[in-house]
């Protein structure tokens, strides 16, 4: 089952923990400790279900997949508060809770297996998203540029500025749940 981790002054705590994120664990599958964050009622179906690509949104960059970041503070902003629901990225508001130092959130350190990922540079929404908003993209690429196939990649990796990419933080997109396993789930207080 999912392990709990309880911390009281903030991610950093998680290295603190040694569970190194973003750490190769096995080679011949690609495999990596990575984050995702989400809000406790979505924490609450993933720990009893797992998770589940069929429901995930479709508005990210890379079309309906299981998104994941090597940086806690990525999956970070993607929290939003549980008690009035603002103050994550995709929310329209800002938390103005008075007692924002006593609440809880939580963030899963999961093991994604990656396979054969496709790495992304250059952005193209037509070809990640779809251009057709009554179709929207639920799988990864195919291998073969413009080719209509079931050879797909297993994942998208999309790239940091860091590393030569577009965006600022890297993300990884897998579009199948059997790729992944939400080992811990770390319990946190915002500083």
């Amino acid at each position: 089952g999912i392990r709990d981790f309880c911390l009281s002054r903030g991610l950093g705590d998680v290295y603190k923990r040694q569970v190194k994120c973003s750490r190769l664990n096995d080679p011949t599958t690609n495999e990596y400790y990575l984050f995702h964050g989400t809000s406790w009622d979505c924490i609450n179906v993933i720990k009893k279900s797992g998770f589940e690509e069929r429901v995930s949104s479709v508005t990210g960059l890379f079309g309906g997949g299981l998104y994941f970041a090597e940086n806690s503070s990525k999956s970070n902003s993607y929290i939003p508060c549980p008690n009035c629901k603002g103050g994550a990225v995709f929310s329209q508001s800002t938390c103005n809770c008075a007692d924002k130092a006593n609440i809880v959130y939580g963030l899963f350190v999961c093991r994604v297996l990656l396979g054969d990922a496709h790495i992304v540079f250059k952005y193209d929404a037509a070809k990640y998203k779809g251009s057709d908003p009554t179709r929207p993209v639920r799988r990864p690429p195919p291998k073969k540029d413009g080719v209509l196939s079931s050879n797909l990649y297993d994942s998208v990796i999309g790239e940091s500025k860091e590393n030569g990419g577009e965006l600022q933080c890297r993300e990884f997109i897998v579009y199948d749940r059997k790729l992944v396993y939400p080992e811990f789930l770390v319990s946190f207080k915002r500083l």
